[in-house]
């Protein structure tokens, strides 16, 4: 999936290891002259008891690497933090909604 935030390039991944029962997910933030700037990652596990699925690991670590990556500090930081999270979460949703799309026909 890939976001533009600030004329810098978002692009989010997610790896899933069904035997540890854990998924990450992986932003990498490009420069507009094309080189890399910084990479964040967290993950979510489930516990051993539950079922793992794979949505739910994607949009619990998602939650946990935007939280890392525009955290809310003080106010005046708090509102442009919660618009970026908002553009990343409206391109997740989206790209959800093509899936659908393209399973149904």
């Amino acid at each position: 999936m890939e976001v533009v935030i600030d004329g810098k390039k978002h692009l989010v991944s997610w790896k899933h290891d069904f035997e540890a029962r854990t998924t990450i997910c992986i932003i990498t933030v490009l420069q507009p002259a094309g080189g890399s700037a910084a990479c964040f990652a967290a993950g979510s596990r489930v516990h051993p008891k539950d079922q793992y699925v794979k949505e739910t690991g994607r949009r619990r670590s998602l939650k946990a690497v935007l939280a890392k990556l525009w955290p809310s500090a003080g106010s005046s930081v708090r509102a442009r933090a919660r618009q970026r999270r908002a553009l990343v979460w409206e391109a997740y949703w989206n790209s959800k909604k093509g899936k659908e799309k393209d399973a149904c026909v």
